[in-house]
């Protein structure tokens, strides 16, 4: 049986969801709403919103992000074993701002 499938939120759309003021913020926010399947997340892309935190808001940043990572927990599962660099298909990757 095959295993069931999950969408693993990249930092990109964790970032648009956690930040009100990102230009994404609505549209991520609205398909979130209406997403129905299984949520992801790892250690890549939680630290993320950590290092973006931190990086606009450098007091006070980390209690926000961990609150914003504990309401996402309640609808999301988080991958122990999350994505290991080596084993990803890097050859869409062409820069630093993807």
């Amino acid at each position: 049986m095959r295993p069931k499938a999950r969408t693993l939120l990249d930092a990109s759309v964790l970032i648009a969801l956690f930040d009100a003021n990102h230009v994404h913020h609505d549209r991520c926010s609205a398909w979130l709403a209406a997403f129905t399947g299984d949520l992801a997340t790892c250690a890549i892309t939680e630290l993320a919103i950590l290092r973006w935190a931190l990086r606009v808001q450098p007091v006070g940043g980390r209690g926000v992000a961990m609150a914003f990572l504990k309401s996402l927990a309640q609808r999301s599962t988080f991958l122990k074993e999350g994505p290991q660099p080596a084993t990803i298909g890097w050859d869409g990757i062409i820069g630093h701002n993807q």
